[in-house]
């Protein structure tokens, strides 16, 4: 049996057993896609040509053009598909709470929360809160006291204090939060975190489990929390209103607040306790830290900034469709975002790979890569099909599209 197979079948199970009772809803009929390389697995009869049954109960066959790369839902061939990119995973656990996640989307989502969207931070004014030491200092905090709290339930209430000093630094990063930036993380909290708490609980982890993880933040000065951080605290929320043993998950859907549903039951201290609590969390070693950190990082939106605002970039005009990046190498400026690791495909075949970062303009109608000053130089339109290649990417584009310069820059657009 392959690995996918494997997978899809440790995922099923989980969906059998939970028989719908998690969210009210079952996800047991789930069609699961499995994306690798340039083959795609599937659950289910796609019903076209070229895709044929592997003797394992899936069916398999050619990535369609306008798949890009990663974990994703997406309709295609007449149904919605929950798609993994398995290979990524380095271990079984970790694949098989990424179906279970990608289920929650495919199912849960349209039917409870439809109204609730993964916010990107392009157009969300004070969405780089995240990379700024004010944001990241009391996320820091926020996660520790979340793990802490994780690790003692079942020890009757002794959770609840952490879980209190958790919402307390919550509510004290708010003080730097524009309105706008507090929705995206509240939202992004139930989009993705409800996603990722229904792998960790369908998979059986126990809430020590958890704790680990939620503490091991990803870290370094290519990372970014900006994106990334509901994978952590959204399932934490999760488990300790799990313990909280209220019906929280239908409440959620008129509420959409898990903070505001914990605080029903968990001390909420005065806000001017934050940064006393803060020092049995280590605050001053972290904001220590986080300062320089934050240095650091204006000098790399120093270089992006000039990356992407001169004149001579190519500004692809994609249609929003087959888009994937990494969560957490996600950078927002002034101009649009940076997605680092960066892929699109097009129906037609027109394809982007972007390793070293590509940017989404604000209204995100437009991708942008910077032009090398050998890149499209002569002003003439290549003759299409071709292959452009930039600092940190490459462009296959198909006779579908045009190439037309202005100025310096160039436009890739859909013919008309």
């Amino acid at each position: 049996m392959t690995r996918f197979a494997e997978l899809v079948s440790t995922a099923r199970a989980c969906l059998v057993a939970d028989d719908g009772d998690l969210w009210g809803i079952s996800l047991a009929d789930v069609s699961w896609m499995g994306i690798e390389d340039d083959r795609i697995l599937l659950t289910a009869t796609p019903g076209r040509p070229g895709y044929a049954p592997d003797g394992q109960g899936l069916w398999s066959g050619p990535r369609p053009p306008d798949f890009a790369l990663g974990s994703t839902s997406l309709e295609w061939a007449g149904r919605q598909w929950a798609a993994s990119e398995f290979s990524f995973h380095d271990t079984d656990a970790a694949a098989v709470r990424e179906l279970l996640h990608e289920a929650w989307h495919v199912v849960v989502q349209p039917q409870l929360f439809s109204d609730i969207t993964s916010l990107e931070t392009t157009g969300v004014q004070g969405a780089d809160l995240l990379d700024t030491a004010n944001g990241r200092i009391w996320l820091r905090l926020e996660s520790v006291a979340l793990s802490r709290a994780l690790a003692l339930v079942g020890t009757d209430d002794e959770w609840r204090s952490a879980a209190a000093d958790a919402l307390l630094f919550r509510r004290r990063r708010g003080l730097h939060a524009t309105a706008a930036e507090a929705m995206r993380e509240q939202h992004l909290d139930i989009a993705e975190g409800m996603a990722e708490y229904t792998g960790w609980r369908l998979s059986g982890a126990s809430p020590q489990a958890l704790a680990h993880h939620v503490q091991d933040l990803p870290d370094g000065d290519e990372v970014s929390w900006v994106r990334s951080f509901p994978y952590h605290t959204g399932p934490a929320y999760g488990y300790l209103l799990d313990a909280t043993g209220s019906e929280w998950r239908c409440r959620l859907q008129i509420v959409k607040d898990l903070q505001a549903l914990l605080s029903e039951t968990v001390e909420n201290h005065d806000l001017a306790a934050a940064e006393a609590r803060g020092e049995a969390y280590g605050l001053e070693g972290v904001r220590r830290l986080e300062t320089a950190r934050e240095k650091r990082q204006q000098s790399k939106v120093d270089v992006l900034r000039r990356r992407f605002a001169a004149s001579r970039v190519l500004r692809i005009r994609w249609q929003r469709n087959g888009l994937t990046f990494r969560p957490g190498q996600v950078t927002p400026l002034d101009i649009g975002t940076v997605y680092r690791h960066l892929a699109w495909r097009s129906p037609d075949g027109c394809e982007l790979v972007a390793p070293g970062g590509a940017l989404l303009t604000p209204d995100w109608s437009e991708i942008w890569v910077p032009l090398d000053a050998s890149t499209l130089r002569d002003g003439s339109p290549p003759t299409l099909p071709t292959t452009l290649n930039g600092d940190g990417w490459t462009l296959r584009v198909t006779d579908a599209w045009r190439l037309r310069p202005d100025g310096d820059a160039w436009h890739v657009e859909p013919m008309p």
